[in-house]
Protein backbone atom coordinates (compact mmCIF):
# COMPACT_ATOMS: atom_id res chain seq x y z
CA UNK A 1 0.00 0.00 0.00
CA UNK A 2 2.63 2.86 0.91
CA UNK A 3 4.07 1.73 -2.51
CA UNK A 4 0.85 1.90 -3.62
CA UNK A 5 0.48 5.67 -2.64
CA UNK A 6 4.37 6.98 -3.28
CA UNK A 7 4.10 6.23 -7.17
CA UNK A 8 0.97 7.50 -6.87
CA UNK A 9 -0.96 5.06 -8.71
CA UNK A 10 -4.75 5.76 -9.27
CA UNK A 11 -7.05 6.29 -6.74
CA UNK A 12 -9.30 3.37 -7.48
CA UNK A 13 -6.29 1.05 -7.57
CA UNK A 14 -4.92 2.19 -3.80
CA UNK A 15 -8.87 2.04 -2.84
CA UNK A 16 -8.62 -1.58 -3.70
CA UNK A 17 -5.23 -1.95 -1.63
CA UNK A 18 -7.11 -0.43 1.23
CA UNK A 19 -10.01 -2.56 1.28
CA UNK A 20 -8.56 -5.89 0.90
CA UNK A 21 -6.19 -4.49 4.44
CA UNK A 22 -9.36 -3.67 5.65
CA UNK A 23 -10.83 -7.10 4.98
CA UNK A 24 -7.55 -8.78 6.32
CA UNK A 25 -7.17 -6.89 9.59
CA UNK A 26 -11.03 -7.82 10.46
CA UNK A 27 -10.87 -11.01 9.97
CA UNK A 28 -7.55 -11.03 12.10
CA UNK A 29 -9.74 -9.16 15.01
CA UNK A 30 -12.49 -11.41 14.60
CA UNK A 31 -10.25 -14.28 14.89
CA UNK A 32 -7.84 -13.08 17.64
CA UNK A 33 -10.44 -11.93 19.85
CA UNK A 34 -10.71 -15.30 21.11
CA UNK A 35 -7.19 -16.24 21.55
CA UNK A 36 -7.19 -12.63 23.58
CA UNK A 37 -10.04 -14.04 25.97
CA UNK A 38 -7.66 -16.69 27.13
CA UNK A 39 -4.79 -15.08 27.98
CA UNK A 40 -2.82 -16.23 24.71
CA UNK A 41 -3.15 -12.57 22.86
CA UNK A 42 -2.09 -9.43 24.84
CA UNK A 43 -5.10 -7.21 24.78
CA UNK A 44 -2.68 -4.61 23.34
CA UNK A 45 -2.07 -6.30 20.02
CA UNK A 46 -5.88 -6.40 19.21
CA UNK A 47 -6.50 -2.73 19.86
CA UNK A 48 -3.40 -2.33 17.72
CA UNK A 49 -5.24 -3.94 14.83
CA UNK A 50 -8.48 -2.14 15.66
CA UNK A 51 -6.66 1.09 14.84
CA UNK A 52 -5.09 0.39 12.26
CA UNK A 53 -8.24 -1.33 10.63
CA UNK A 54 -10.03 1.77 11.21
CA UNK A 55 -7.28 3.78 9.43
CA UNK A 56 -6.75 1.72 6.51
CA UNK A 57 -10.75 1.84 6.34
CA UNK A 58 -10.41 5.83 6.11
CA UNK A 59 -7.66 5.82 3.62
CA UNK A 60 -9.57 3.22 1.51
CA UNK A 61 -12.73 5.81 1.73
CA UNK A 62 -11.03 8.78 1.09
CA UNK A 63 -8.81 7.13 -1.94
CA UNK A 64 -12.17 5.83 -3.80
CA UNK A 65 -13.80 9.14 -2.59
CA UNK A 66 -10.91 11.11 -4.69
CA UNK A 67 -12.08 8.74 -7.47
CA UNK A 68 -15.27 9.27 -7.83
CA UNK A 69 -15.26 12.83 -7.75
CA UNK A 70 -12.13 12.79 -10.84
CA UNK A 71 -15.17 10.87 -12.75
CA UNK A 72 -18.11 13.65 -11.97
CA UNK A 73 -20.00 12.04 -9.39
CA UNK A 74 -19.86 14.17 -6.75
CA UNK A 75 -22.55 12.97 -4.30
CA UNK A 76 -21.09 9.81 -3.90
CA UNK A 77 -17.53 11.75 -3.45
CA UNK A 78 -18.74 13.62 -0.33
CA UNK A 79 -20.61 11.32 1.21
CA UNK A 80 -17.54 8.83 0.78
CA UNK A 81 -15.50 12.01 2.29
CA UNK A 82 -17.42 12.18 5.07
CA UNK A 83 -17.12 8.69 5.89
CA UNK A 84 -13.61 8.71 5.62
CA UNK A 85 -13.92 11.43 8.15
CA UNK A 86 -15.82 9.46 10.52
CA UNK A 87 -13.54 6.76 10.41
CA UNK A 88 -10.54 8.95 10.98
CA UNK A 89 -11.53 10.56 13.86
CA UNK A 90 -12.94 6.92 15.13
CA UNK A 91 -9.48 5.96 14.47
CA UNK A 92 -8.05 9.12 16.12
CA UNK A 93 -10.09 8.53 19.49
CA UNK A 94 -8.89 4.64 19.68
CA UNK A 95 -5.37 6.06 19.49
CA UNK A 96 -5.73 8.41 22.34
CA UNK A 97 -7.20 5.87 24.68
CA UNK A 98 -4.98 3.44 23.82
CA UNK A 99 -1.82 6.06 24.59
CA UNK A 100 -3.62 6.52 28.15
CA UNK A 101 -4.36 2.92 28.84
CA UNK A 102 -1.37 1.46 26.83
CA UNK A 103 1.92 0.38 29.61
CA UNK A 104 4.89 -0.90 28.02
CA UNK A 105 5.02 -4.73 29.39
CA UNK A 106 4.40 -8.66 29.18
CA UNK A 107 1.90 -10.12 27.69
CA UNK A 108 -0.09 -12.63 30.05
CA UNK A 109 1.14 -15.25 27.99
CA UNK A 110 4.53 -14.93 29.16
CA UNK A 111 4.57 -13.77 32.43
CA UNK A 112 2.90 -17.02 33.65
CA UNK A 113 5.20 -19.00 31.60
CA UNK A 114 8.09 -16.92 33.35
CA UNK A 115 10.01 -19.83 33.95
CA UNK A 116 11.09 -19.76 30.14
CA UNK A 117 12.76 -16.92 30.92
CA UNK A 118 14.35 -16.68 33.86
CA UNK A 119 15.07 -13.68 35.59
CA UNK A 120 18.65 -12.70 35.98
CA UNK A 121 20.34 -9.26 36.15
CA UNK A 122 21.30 -9.84 32.08
CA UNK A 123 17.26 -10.96 31.22
CA UNK A 124 15.23 -9.41 33.76
CA UNK A 125 12.21 -11.27 32.57
CA UNK A 126 10.02 -12.28 29.76
CA UNK A 127 10.54 -9.84 26.75
CA UNK A 128 7.98 -6.85 25.91
CA UNK A 129 5.17 -7.29 23.41
CA UNK A 130 5.29 -4.16 21.50
CA UNK A 131 7.40 -1.55 21.50
CA UNK A 132 7.65 1.03 23.77
CA UNK A 133 6.93 4.06 21.51
CA UNK A 134 3.64 1.55 19.87
CA UNK A 135 0.98 3.99 21.11
CA UNK A 136 3.23 7.26 20.14
CA UNK A 137 3.61 6.35 16.63
CA UNK A 138 -0.08 5.03 16.66
CA UNK A 139 -1.32 8.23 17.63
CA UNK A 140 0.96 10.10 15.24
CA UNK A 141 -0.08 8.12 12.13
CA UNK A 142 -4.07 8.71 12.99
CA UNK A 143 -3.25 12.42 13.49
CA UNK A 144 -1.47 12.83 10.03
CA UNK A 145 -4.58 11.67 8.14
Amino acid sequence: LERCIAERKPPSLTSRMCQALVVGYTTLVEDSAQFQGKGILDRAWLDVVTIRTKYYASLGAWYRATHEQARGEYGNATSRFGIAHGLAQEAQKLAKDFTYSFMPSISSAAAQANFYYPTTPTAPGPPPTLPADAATCLLEITQAT
